[in-house]
This record gives C-alpha cells, structure tokens and sequence, in this order.
C-alpha cells in the first residue's frame, strides 16, 4: 500500500512549520550566546524589561519583522517571536544559576 498522496496545500503547511520551529530555535541559541555573557543585575533588568514590553496592547507577538527596541536589551531592532525567545532563555538561565549557586 503506497504512503498517503501529500498535496501541495500540505506541503506548503509543513514547511511554514518546519521554518517557524527554525526559526524559534535560532532565536533562542542566539539568545542564549547573548545573554551567557551579561552578569546577573543585566539579565534580571532586561527580563523586566522585555516582559513589561510584551504585555503592552501594542505588542505583536507573530511581527516576524524586526520593529521593536528595548533600550535595556541593546541598540537593535527585534521581531516579537525574537522578543519572546529572549524572555525563555532568560527564565531558562535564571533557573539554571539558581540551582547552580546552591
């Protein structure tokens, strides 16, 4: 019995999946090289920050293009799903040096 016939229709769905998932995931390494490099007080104050910002109204979580600037983070302009990666790498890392400092 031959596998299921994919349609085009499908096909594009899978891709636009498969390319948002890379998409998160090169978000998130990025973030993590960044923030390794800021001590504690910077990454607290940017989480603050970041989080402040994505609760407004006016915060577009799926702006793929690169329209938002938070001052506390750096000079450039971040997509809202870039925006939303940081804010997990950095619970991530709070966890993380939290366990390890006890």
């Amino acid at each position: 019995m031959r596998g299921k016939i994919i349609e085009k229709k499908d096909l594009k769905h899978e891709t636009s999946k498969n390319e948002l998932q890379a998409s998160d995931f090169a978000h998130r390494i990025y973030w993590t090289n960044e923030a390794r490099g800021w001590d504690q007080t910077k990454r607290r104050r940017v989480l603050i920050a970041v989080r402040e910002f994505v609760e407004r109204k006016t915060f577009d979580a799926n702006q793929a293009g690169r329209k938002f600037h938070i001052p506390q983070v750096d000079k450039s302009l971040h997509s809202g799903p870039s925006l939303l990666a940081l804010i997990e790498v950095l619970r991530a890392l709070e966890a993380f040096y939290d366990r390890w400092e006890k």
